[in-house]
């Protein structure tokens, strides 16, 4: 299962992170994933953050099954405030072929 964006959207054990992919989705049962995360902090509580994904899907008992490459990517901005992490990012994948939009107030638990 994979979604996310590093622990945004992490709803199951298994579950591994994915730009672009909101929600937790069933992957065929061999994938390797890839990340390259980048933050960077311009002013004192202000960060710019962003994160590359890049995935392989294959299923594991069979060498003639389709092959999938995952693509994903992040962009966003954070405000660290007294109420917690105040974020936004637009994100975009190739399985989903959608921009999204994420917002997130306070600390995720």
């Amino acid at each position: 299962i994979i979604g996310g964006v590093g622990t945004l959207g992490h709803y199951l054990p298994q579950q591994l992170p994915f730009a672009g992919i909101d929600y937790a989705e069933l992957m065929p049962n061999a994938i390797a994933i890839g990340a390259l995360n980048a933050r960077y902090n311009f002013y004192k509580k202000h960060n710019a953050y962003g994160v590359f994904n890049y995935g392989y899907t294959w299923l594991s008992d069979s060498y003639t099954a389709p092959e999938k490459h995952l693509v994903g990517w992040a962009l966003g901005y954070s405000y660290n405030s007294i109420i917690g992490p105040l974020s936004a990012h637009i994100d975009w994948s190739n399985h989903t072929k959608k921009v999204g939009f994420f917002v997130n107030i306070g600390y995720m638990f």
